[in-house]
């Protein structure tokens, strides 16, 4: 695992696949790419399931959704918003059950 500037990166033992974590607030968050990358979907995909859980009034958005400043790869800062854990598994349980009709999480 390596850390850097609250960024928290797992990987397999054989390096074929790892994940990137942003802690902060002692909470673990993913933006919209991020959660796309790891339920190997796209970006709109996971919009529309944001905008799906937060209309339903299946998560509040207050609690869950922070915009934080990132630095890109162009060495700019800017404004990104990021998900936590409760809209993640969220997404990961629609994202299964789409794939997997009648699949309950």
């Amino acid at each position: 695992m390596d850390e850097q500037q609250n960024i928290i990166i797992y990987r397999t033992a054989d390096g074929r696949a790892s994940v990137a974590l942003y802690a902060k607030d002692g909470k673990i968050w993913l933006n919209q790419q991020q959660m796309a990358e790891k339920f190997a979907t796209s970006k709109p995909n996971i919009s529309i399931h944001i905008a799906k859980i937060l209309k339903e009034k299946e998560l509040y958005e207050n609690p869950i959704v922070k915009e934080f400043l990132a630095t890109a790869d162009d060495g700019k800062n800017y404004n990104v918003v990021f998900y936590s854990l409760e809209m993640i598994r969220r997404i990961q349980c629609q994202a299964k059950a789409t794939r997997c009709p009648g699949r309950r999480c």
